[in-house]
């Protein structure tokens, strides 16, 4: 049995999360909605190429967020 690579999975989740649903990620990447799918279930690897996309989704982001308060 392929062992899922959890980071991936976890990236790809968030990122699906962030652009509003797996359809809209899919959408975002211009891929299959079922290749995002079977990526979050586990049943696909996600192709490096694509994690690397992703990690720019997460990246953009976090840089788009407003600095959280320091405290002393």
């Amino acid at each position: 049995m392929r062992q899922v690579n959890t980071v991936h999975k976890q990236a790809l989740v968030r990122a699906a999360e962030i652009a509003g649903g797996i359809d809209a990620l899919a959408e975002k990447l211009a891929i299959s909605r079922l290749l995002v799918r079977a990526w979050v279930t586990g049943t696909q690897a996600v192709p490096a190429s694509i994690f690397l996309r992703i990690v720019d989704l997460l990246i953009d982001k976090q840089l788009a967020a407003p600095p959280s308060a320091v405290s002393d």
